[in-house]
């Protein structure tokens, strides 16, 4: 080979060479430089609206008061109703004469009659048709002071004359002869006549001292010794009339309506009785039976 050839040989290898530094250097510089990628174009963050302002809480109206509960209305009274049925074994004679009544008659004296004296809870004696009484210094002589405005069933008011006459009845010389009861002839015999003694009072006086008299007038003691009754109604029907029908001419708190004897009494509520605030009564009617077998009045009253 020529040497000018040789030479240009050599300059090649060794630009070639050179090149090739040149090309290492460079991807040497680029894998340890790694380029940043430029970053897209992005739209801005659309701004985020502000927080709407939550409205104020609206005041709640103060609870409006609730009315005053409306107090129940009473309705009014409207009286007894109804009937209240009554079955006994016994009525005795069923009269209502002061002195011809026995037995059980005391079950139905007090319904029609009312007496000179009451008694209370069954151990006092109280006021009843006299509001009031008083025994003398003597001990012998009674007066009782007869109630004002009572009323008779038919509608005529009692005096101090109707009941100077009832208690002579009662205890006066027909009495002592005629009495079913031996104590009550007995008391008759030992008693002078009964006389009106003031514009409303009556008064009686006994031949020995009886402290027991005002209890034995009383409503407590068996027998109707100190009923009253109306004078005038009395003598108009005489004895055997008022045993048939005694409610005109009586103060008592039941009306004798029907007398079927041996059978049945009806009663009505005497509504203008002078004691009604302390002795009312629940039921219009009283159906009284007299039905001796006990499993028969058992059976009636169901």
């Amino acid at each position: 080979m020529r040497s000018g050839d040789q030479r240009r040989l050599s300059r090649l290898r060794l630009l070639g060479i050179g090149l090739g530094f040149v090309l290492l250097f460079a991807v040497a510089c680029g894998a340890s430089a790694t380029a940043t990628p430029r970053p897209t174009n992005t739209s801005p963050p659309a701004a985020t609206s502000a927080p709407v302002a939550t409205s104020a809480p609206v005041a709640t109206s103060a609870p409006v008061p609730t009315s005053a509960p409306v107090a129940t209305q009473v309705p009014p009274a409207t009286g007894p109703t109804g009937t209240l049925i009554l079955a006994t074994s016994d009525w005795g004679n069923e009269l209502f004469s002061d002195h011809d009544a026995r037995g059980e008659g005391g079950l139905y004296q007090g319904l029609v009659h009312d007496f000179i004296l009451q008694g209370e809870g069954g151990k006092k004696v109280v006021p009843g048709l006299a509001e009031s009484w008083s025994l003398a210094p003597n001990g012998v002589t009674w007066t009782f002071n007869i109630r004002e405005g009572v009323p008779f069933h038919n509608g005529d008011i009692l005096t101090a004359e109707d009941a100077a006459y009832a208690m002579e009845e009662n205890l006066g010389p027909r009495a002592e002869d005629e009495s079913v009861s031996p104590t009550n002839a007995n008391m008759a015999r030992i008693t002078s006549p009964w006389e009106v003694s003031g514009p409303n009072s009556i008064s009686v006086t006994t031949d020995t001292p009886q402290p027991f008299f005002a209890f034995y007038l009383s409503e407590m003691f068996a027998g109707p010794r100190g009923t009253l009754f109306q004078k005038a109604y009395r003598e108009s029907v005489g004895r055997d009339g008022y045993n048939d029908d005694p409610t005109p001419g009586t103060t008592g708190p039941w009306m004798l309506v029907q007398h079927d004897k041996g059978s049945r009494m009806l009663w009505e509520r005497y509504s203008d009785y002078w004691k009604m605030y302390e002795r009312d009564h629940r039921y219009e009617n009283l159906d009284m039976r007299l039905i001796p077998e006990l499993s028969t009045r058992v059976a009636a009253l169901r």
